[in-house]
């Protein structure tokens, strides 16, 4: 398995940046695989051939310069899975299928088609799972159309977000602080300004067991 293994990839996203560094520490261990096929076209690695895989992972210098030689890859399979979190943030364990709404939001049907795409889950433990799946061929696939459709009105959703003051936003964390923890407690605060569909927090028990409500959807595509 190699980064040519896949069309398309989706990563774990706690920042931007990192995930372009993973691209560039997969093509570093595809190098290492196949130094040649990589020398071709990148003359100034032939020094680096015969590295020691667990003596790089700290060196700023390799992450440099697999940073510059997967720039295209990155750009091809990668960067369009990044409009969520990069207008958003660090979503944790959503993170990475906030990668694939992502993609699926801003690449058509017809690019779709047929395509690998990989996905790659890791956090702060010693755990990871790599798989991958592939999209239908026939670009009008009736569920690849309504996959696409449930999450095309994605940029838009980021573009109707309310904002508000720094101070209104330290209001909100301390809330959460003040009640962190908290039995017995129903959430206070307005709903109106959630998306339709999205499911909040409604009441905790003297047990700590959470009761959601759902806002209504109010158009056909939401999720």
């Amino acid at each position: 398995i190699t980064l040519d293994t896949f069309d398309m990839f989706c990563f774990h996203s706690p920042f931007c940046k990192l995930v372009q560094k993973s691209v560039g520490r997969l093509a570093f261990n595809d190098f290492l695989l196949d130094p040649e096929s990589y020398i071709s076209d990148f003359p100034e690695l032939k020094d680096l051939k015969d590295a020691k895989l667990e003596e790089t992972y700290a060196d700023k210098g390799i992450e440099k310069t697999f940073l510059s030689v997967s720039s295209n890859s990155f750009k091809q399979k990668t960067k369009k899975s990044l409009l969520l979190a990069g207008d958003v943030g660090n979503m944790y364990t959503a993170s990475l299928y906030g990668g694939l709404a992502s993609l699926l939001a801003t690449t058509s049907a017809e690019e779709l088609a047929g395509k690998r795409i990989g996905m790659f889950s890791y956090g702060s433990g010693s755990a990871a799972t790599l798989y991958s799946f592939r999209a239908v061929d026939d670009a009008a696939n009736p569920r690849l159309i309504n996959i696409i459709n449930n999450v095309s009105d994605v940029p838009a959703r980021l573009q109707s977000r309310k904002k508000v003051s720094p101070e209104d936003f330290v209001k909100v964390l301390s809330i959460r602080e003040e009640t962190h923890s908290s039995k017995n407690y129903s959430p206070v605060g307005s709903t109106e300004d959630l998306f339709p569909g999205t499911w909040y927090l409604n009441h905790v028990d003297d047990m700590y067991r959470r009761k959601y409500e759902r806002k209504p959807v109010q158009n056909s595509n939401g999720i």
